[in-house]
C-alpha cells in the first residue's frame, strides 16, 4: 500500500485528487487512500501540517470519530516539490450531494443524475444535525474544533466522521 501511495504522488497528474485548503486526497483502492501536503501559496510548512493532522486524526479515530490512519511517508512531486503524506481510510463523501441539492438538482430531470443523487430537505437537515452531534463528541474528548462543516465530514461504517483536522486543536489532558 505504501508503494502504491508513493507511486501515485510521483505520477500526481495521472490521478484524480480531491483538494482542500491544505491537502489533497486520492483513493488507493476504495478502502484506503493517500492524503498529501506540499508547499503552495496557502501552506508554507507542509511537513508540520501533515504531522499535526495525522496526530489529531489518529486520536479522533481511537474514539471512532475519524477514519483510521496508517503510515506517514515523504516523497516528491513531478515538479520537484517535497510531499509529506499519510495513508488513511476512505470515507463516503456526502458533500457533492449537498452541492447538487443547493443548485436545485433533484436528480429527476437530469439524465446525468440518478434518483439516488437527489438530496431531500430531511436529508440535508439530518446532515447538519449529525455534523453538530459530531462536533459535540469531538469537543467532549478534547478537540477545539474550528473547521467542522459538512464538506469535512463523511460516513464510515454507518457513522458520521470527521476527516479534515487541519484547522483543529487538541487538549492532551482531556483524554
Amino acid at each position: 500500500m505504501l508503494f502504491q501511495a508513493i507511486r501515485m504522488v510521483e505520477n500526481h497528474d495521472s490521478y484524480h485528487w480531491a483538494s482542500g485548503w491544505s491537502a489533497e486526497f486520492a483513493s488507493i483502492d476504495g478502502v484506503w487512500g493517500v492524503k498529501i501536503f506540499f508547499e503552495h501559496k496557502r501552506l508554507s510548512n507542509p511537513e508540520f501540517m501533515r504531522n499535526h493532522t495525522f496526530n489529531l486524526q489518529q486520536k479522533a479515530s481511537w474514539v471512532g470519530l475519524a477514519p483510521k490512519v496508517h503510515t506517514k511517508f515523504n516523497s516528491t512531486l513531478p515538479d520537484g516539490r517535497a510531499v509529506y503524506g499519510y495513508i488513511t481510510e476512505c470515507v463516503e463523501y456526502v458533500f457533492m450531494d449537498m452541492i447538487l441539492a443547493e443548485e436545485g438538482y433533484t436528480g429527476l430531470d437530469d439524465p446525468e443524475l440518478s434518483h439516488e443523487d437527489a438530496v431531500t430537505f430531511e436529508e440535508e437537515f439530518d446532515l447538519h444535525k449529525d455534523t453538530c452531534e459530531l462536533l459535540r463528541k469531538l469537543a467532549n474528548v478534547g478537540f477545539t474544533v474550528s473547521d467542522l462543516h459538512w464538506a469535512n465530514v463523511g460516513m464510515l461504517r454507518g457513522k458520521r466522521v470527521a476527516f479534515d483536522f487541519s484547522g483543529e486543536a487538541y487538549i492532551e489532558s482531556v483524554v
